[in-house]
């Protein structure tokens, strides 16, 4: 978090604002949490399990918005749906 959400004053990494007193921590934590979905997501999308990358990459995206993460779910969602076509033309090619 560069910037406190109620005083717009940089940040230091400490738990509380600098400025207004405002206590950060929840948020510091809820940006990590966010961050280690995201590395998830990757790492699963890397180890093939597109599934899991899905959940993960929306985890991150419940915790924090990025562009990023953002960028990584339309990836996984894609990836997912054209499985699903791909699995799809099987099937009805074998009919």
């Amino acid at each position: 978090m560069e910037r406190c959400p109620n005083c717009r004053a940089r940040t230091d990494g400490s738990p509380e604002c600098r400025r207004c007193g405002m206590e950060l921590k929840l948020l510091q934590a809820a940006e990590q949490a966010a961050e280690q979905a995201l590395s998830e997501a990757l790492s699963e999308l890397a180890h093939g399990r597109p599934a899991a990358a899905a959940r993960a990459a929306e985890r991150a995206l419940s915790l924090k918005r990025t562009p990023m993460g953002e960028q990584v779910a339309r990836f996984v969602r894609l990836r997912r749906d054209a499985a699903a076509r791909d699995l799809l033309q099987d099937l009805t090619a074998r009919s």
